[in-house]
């Protein structure tokens, strides 16, 4: 129908990029340009506690 799904309260993202260019020292003053490539993302829905998650994992 177009609505969105009430059962889920938020999302866990999990996000790998890998970084180029700019400093290699910690120093977060340093003026260079830093670039991050990314590389995948993984979305994890997060259940509201009192509906609980079905046996196929899904939110209820």
């Amino acid at each position: 129908m177009g609505l969105p799904d009430d059962s889920i309260h938020g999302y866990r993202l999990h996000i790998t990029a890998t970084s180029s260019g700019g400093s290699s020292g910690d120093d977060d003053t340093d003026a260079e340009a830093r670039t991050f490539t990314l590389q995948e993302v993984f979305a994890t829905p997060l259940c509201y506690s009192e509906r609980g998650v079905s046996d196929s994992g899904l939110c209820n």
